[in-house]
């Protein structure tokens, strides 16, 4: 019997509610999102049309990780995915403020998971394919790099990347003020009705 789509839709946005308060483990809030042109901006994340980057804490390289990473996270679908959410102007932001406690661990595991990547993939992250990216965090995730020292210094792979993830998330599913949720896309793709609240920085 062919699939209600309307079912279908219902039961992806249950498990896309369950994943934005992190319970059920799993990382990858797949489908979400195919990207809604009509409601969010084609401007890269980050940037001011005409000025340089708006990244005060991560460099550029640091940055392109972290967007390809947001991706991986929250994949793009029907809406925008992580990247184009904002997701790294989010851990950007917040690096400087309310997670300031976290800046040298992704300073120090960014580069670490490129390395990583460059050494057993031959490429740097954000030159791999999909499937390629996701078995390699997969494997961080289960613990895989734990015994790897040296690049990830005193940082545990594994718990840098439940870190990234849930901060991933906050950014995705948080008012747009914060630097993520580029214009309410986690609220469009739940069906919520979007907040009109002022955006003050």
């Amino acid at each position: 019997m062919k699939p209600d789509p309307q079912n279908e839709a219902v039961s992806r946005r249950n498990f896309l509610k369950i994943s934005a308060i992190w319970a059920g483990g799993a990382w990858i809030v797949g489908y979400p999102v195919a990207r809604a042109s009509n409601h969010v901006t084609n401007s890269a994340p980050g940037r001011t049309q005409g000025q340089g980057t708006e990244y005060q804490v991560l460099t550029t390289d640091e940055a392109a990780i972290m967007d390809a990473l947001a991706d991986c996270i929250i994949p793009p679908g029907d809406y925008a995915g992580g990247r184009e959410a904002g997701v790294t102007l989010f851990i950007d932001r917040q690096l400087g403020r309310y997670l300031h406690s976290d800046k040298a661990m992704y300073k120090t595991c960014l580069a670490a998971l490129n390395k990583g990547s460059q050494a057993d993939y031959e490429k740097v992250f954000t030159r791999l394919g999909e499937e390629a990216q996701i078995r390699y965090l997969t494997d961080i995730e289960a613990g895989g790099y734990n015994n790897r020292t040296g690049n990830w210094g005193d940082y545990i792979p594994s718990s840098f990347f439940s870190t990234m993830r849930d901060h991933c998330m906050m950014g995705y599913y948080g008012h747009p003020k914060h630097g993520g949720n580029r214009e309410w896309v986690s609220y469009q793709m739940l069906g919520l009705p979007v907040e009109q609240v002022p955006m003050s920085p």
